[in-house]
């Protein structure tokens, strides 16, 4: 069963809520996807969401190279970590040294292995204003409190802009640790960001 998904409609009628705006005008509607593409941006790699961050078998080409987009695979958005051995059939899996290009992965020709596990973050695409993007729910939340936050900002409401961004993080904070309980045992990079900070969890 595929993930469950908020739309972008979702995200501007919350967001219109939140502002007390009856209709958004064109400007604010621009402002609105700045924010909302800014904020899920962030959220996007604030932690390695396990239904963002996956683990595949890749086969390097013949130059010892796994493209960024390979027919078939899905786009490797942020490289993470590349193994020999499946990370989640060896409790010490050896690590594969690798250098990234334009074109994506290159291996070392003594250590290119068929195949290589490679840990990556997806490709985010970037939302245009179509009200049919989806997006994970689980970031829903977030991205309409610090949108909100930015609207408040950009209106030169500092006080209030810095309680809905604080609102922001501890929603962040909260769907870090749900996803950490679940996991129960530590990821396998265990990094998390918050804003101006990386902890290591």
């Amino acid at each position: 069963m595929a993930r469950d998904t908020k739309t972008y409609q979702d995200y501007l009628d919350r967001f219109q809520r939140l502002c007390g705006i009856d209709t958004l005008s064109d400007d604010e509607k621009e402002f609105a996807l700045q924010f909302f593409n800014r904020n899920l941006r962030f959220i996007y790699r604030a932690f390695d969401w396990p239904f963002v961050c996956l683990v595949e078998d890749r086969t390097p080409d013949a130059d010892d190279q796994i493209d960024w987009a390979q027919a078939g695979e899905t786009i490797i958005g942020e490289v993470m970590e590349c193994w020999r051995d499946d990370p989640f059939g060896n409790s010490v899996p050896r690590t594969v040294p690798y250098n990234l290009t334009a074109d994506g992965i290159q291996l070392y020709a003594n250590a290119s292995y068929d195949p290589t596990y490679v840990q990556f973050r997806t490709r985010l695409t970037e939302c245009t204003g179509t009200v049919g993007y989806t997006f994970p729910y689980d970031f829903m939340e977030y991205v309409c409190h610090a949108s909100y936050a930015d609207w408040l900002a950009s209106n030169e409401q500092t006080a209030n802009s810095g309680f809905q961004r604080n609102v922001a993080e501890q929603i962040l904070l909260d769907e870090i640790e749900q996803w950490t309980r679940q996991q129960k045992n530590q990821s396998l990079r265990g990094n998390t960001r918050t804003h101006g900070t990386e902890q290591v969890r």
